[in-house]
This record gives C-alpha cells, structure tokens and sequence, in this order.
C-alpha cells in the first residue's frame, strides 16, 4: 500500500490509501464481481452508524495531516471550497452525512489497512484475506 498526496492539482484527491498488493487486488478485483460492494454496504448498515462516520473522519483527518500545518492553514484560508470538500469527505471523497455508501473495494480493503482498522474489518478480511503476508515467501502470490 502506499499513501498518497491529498491534493491533486489544488483539488482533493479522494484516494489517501493505494493498494498495490497484487494478490490483494486481484482478490478485491473478484470480490467486486460478485457483488461484494453492496453486500459490503449491506453488512455496514447493519453494523453501527457511528462507527462508519468515525472511520471516515479519521480518514479525512489523515489527509489534513499529510498536508503538513503550513498547507492546511494556508488552503483554509485562501481556499475554503477545497478545504470543506477535503475535511467534510471520507475514504473515496464519501460523503459523511446522510445514507452511507460503499465504492470500491479496494479502497475500503487499503483505508482498512493505512488507519488500522475497518467497521466492517471482519467481513473484508473474511473475504479479502489476511493483508499481512509476513515472509514474501510465505504469502500466496508467491505461488503465482
């Protein structure tokens, strides 16, 4: 995984936390095929409200930290459009008021693995697999 620049050309990227494992892409990759996005928001409505609102504020505030003090008070106050879509969004540009939703897998999968934790961690590791693969060797794209 690697984390990415919160802004992209002056403008929110939504996209803090890349997933770049193969086997881990390719495995969200199936899982979306089979309709693991809306089976994913299914199993987060089911779960707690408050704890999806608070993965997706964390999220936000890990891109406030990336832009570093300086960056932050300085788009605050020269770009208040940029700074309230960028504080007010969750993993994917969510929005976190109202019905939540669910986008890409990968980026759940990822956000899940940069913030240490997910709402719905159970199922996607369940689905997804174990993310730490120890020794290289070990893992399973290894055998590819």
């Amino acid at each position: 995984m690697v984390v990415c620049d919160p802004l992209r050309k002056g403008f929110p990227f939504p996209t803090t936390f890349w997933l770049t494992c193969p086997y881990l892409a390719q495995r969200a990759n199936s899982l979306e095929s089979a309709a693991g996005v809306p089976e994913l928001g299914e199993r987060l409505g089911r779960g707690s409200e408050e704890e999806w609102i608070v993965f997706n504020r964390e999220h936000a505030l890990v891109r406030v930290f990336l832009l570093g003090p300086s960056m932050a008070k300085s788009l605050r106050k020269d770009n208040p459009a940029v700074w309230e879509s960028l504080t007010s969004t969750g993993v994917g540009g969510i929005r976190m008021k109202g019905t939540f939703s669910v986008k890409c897998l990968h980026l759940q999968t990822a956000s899940m693995i940069g913030l240490g934790w997910h709402p719905a961690g159970d199922w996607l590791l369940e689905k997804i697999g174990d993310p730490e693969c120890g020794s290289p060797g070990d893992h399973p794209c290894a055998e590819r």
